[in-house]
């Protein structure tokens, strides 16, 4: 079985942290960006099988950075999870903002505070046969 390589884009480090610690406790390979220019670097050279990314960073946005993969030749069609403390109040947001630019939404929300049961049944769901 190969292992499953999961990219958490966050600026804060606390968060990657703990994202990272309950994913690879779970047997997932974890690459972390702490801004959208770094992810895309990271998606450039090597592609994960599921991007967690937060809405609300310095610089891009986590919005701007789904556009971006959504648009992307060789990302297109890779598993998103948006991760945000704000996650109901945005939900529209995105998707007016994706919807704009005719980019898919989001597979997932995963809401701050993480459950982490919750959140690995989304990824293992999303994961399932890719």
């Amino acid at each position: 079985m190969t292992v499953k390589k999961i990219l958490v884009v966050d600026d804060e480090p606390d968060t990657v942290a703990y994202l990272t610690a309950i994913l690879e406790d779970h047997e997932y390979a974890v690459c972390s960006a702490h801004n959208a220019e770094k992810a895309m670097e990271l998606l450039d050279a090597e592609l994960p099988d599921l991007m967690l990314v937060d809405v609300m960073m310095p610089g891009a946005s986590g919005l701007n950075l789904i556009r971006q993969v959504r648009t992307h030749p060789r990302c297109g069609d890779l598993p998103v999870v948006v991760v945000s403390g704000k996650a109901e109040v945005l939900r529209e947001g995105f998707k007016s903002y994706l919807d704009r630019f005719s980019v898919k939404q989001p597979d997932g929300i995963a809401e701050k505070p993480f459950d982490p049961a919750s959140l690995l049944k989304m990824v293992d769901g999303l994961l399932q046969g890719r």
